[in-house]
């Protein structure tokens, strides 16, 4: 009887924008259901800017499932060494926001024993609020093979937060009538999404 070895799909993500880099590894690389008893994967975030620092407000690991980003575990500046796991089938998770230097922070997950349900495409997200706190922008690295240009891979989405202007209330209270899902929704749409199985 064979045994089927399969590779968590993901890559190491570099996000240029604003000096944020982010670093998603896993642990060990090649993961086998039946035979892998500890499988890791850590999103690391690092900032190289002469201008003054600022951080990132969170950071969030997703995975693909039936072609939709779902909201795995995250970790937020309001309680920076608090995690918060969506996903049952992880086992433990750490982080910390705390700035060191160059460093911003990280966010692990682990699974003790690995299993089919931890195969799959993962990827980190880290969000940063504007300086004058009007806008939260997302960050995260365009992998797409077809487009040349490498100003393009680098992608940045910013929201408004100014909740003052009155035509923007009657959107936003649309927008809350959803299905009460979208904590667990990637903060952009599936198809912009870039693909982690290089």
């Amino acid at each position: 009887m064979a045994t089927h070895a399969a590779l968590l799909l993901l890559s190491t993500l570099t996000c240029a924008l604003a000096d944020i880099s982010l670093d998603l590894r896993v642990t060990p690389s090649v993961v086998d259901p039946t035979r892998t008893t500890n499988v890791t994967l850590s999103c690391k975030a690092y900032e190289y800017s002469e201008q003054t620092p600022q951080g990132v407000s969170s950071l969030r690991i997703f995975k693909n499932h039936e072609s939709r980003w779902r909201l795995v575990a995250q970790i937020s500046d309001l309680e920076p060494k608090a995690v918060y796991v969506k996903d049952e089938s992880v086992t433990s998770q750490s982080g910390d926001l705390t700035r060191q230097g160059s460093f911003l922070g990280r966010l692990a997950i682990s699974w003790y024993p690995a299993s089919s349900s931890t195969l799959g495409q993962y990827k980190c997200l880290a969000s940063r609020y504007t300086d004058d706190k009007t806008s939260l922008c997302f960050f995260y690295h365009d992998n797409d093979d077809d487009d040349d240009d490498d100003d393009d891979d680098d992608d940045e989405n910013c929201y408004d937060t100014d909740d003052d202007d009155d035509d923007d209330d009657d959107d936003d209270d649309d927008d809350d009538d959803d299905d009460g899902d979208d904590d667990d929704e990637v903060p952009f749409s599936n198809r912009d999404v870039p693909s982690m199985s290089k």
